[in-house]
């Protein structure tokens, strides 16, 4: 199973392996092509961030799910994601929830978001809400009915377990 920490790390390994060409450096005589490594700050720290999930396919194996779910941490930390999280603050560790989270499956779309009043969360698709139980639960009903993740809420408030 792959832990917390490991998503953090993927999260940020992938922030900054985003590599782009200088236009001023095509321009020169002769032209230099070499490839300027992007850095992303993270300015101020919010309430409620969003994950996009890209995937190639628009079908995904039991398999290839139960992998995808194994990676998923349900509380992260932006300032292990970003270089910098809040212009001018001290960078302190702040844990942020997974609350939802929308995901593909046959040509529509369902999801999964957490219910504070149920303190359950609940799945929710074209024509029913029922209840799913805790996060584990949550994970084993993305990987039996093959719901793809696209959009991972997370938010710096509300325990979910």
């Amino acid at each position: 199973m792959v832990g917390e920490g490991d998503f953090e790390d993927r999260l940020r390994g992938h922030f900054e392996s985003e590599a782009r060409t200088c236009e001023h450096c095509l321009k020169a005589s002769p032209p230099k092509t070499s490839d300027l490594l992007v850095e992303k700050y993270l300015c101020t720290t919010p309430p409620i961030f969003a994950f996009v999930v890209a995937w190639v396919e628009d079908c995904a194996s039991k398999e290839h799910l139960s992998d995808i779910a194994d990676g998923l941490a349900p509380q992260i930390r932006l300032n292990k994601v970003y270089r910098a999280v809040g212009a001018g603050q001290k960078q302190k560790p702040t844990p942020y929830q997974i609350v939802g989270m929308i995901c593909f499956y046959g040509r529509h779309y369902t999801s999964f978001f957490y219910n504070q009043q149920l303190q359950k969360w609940v799945f929710i698709d074209d024509s029913s809400v029922r209840p799913v139980g805790d996060w584990s639960d949550v994970k084993q009903n993305m990987i039996d009915g093959r719901h793809m993740p696209l959009v991972l809420f997370y938010s710096q408030k509300s325990p979910v377990r």
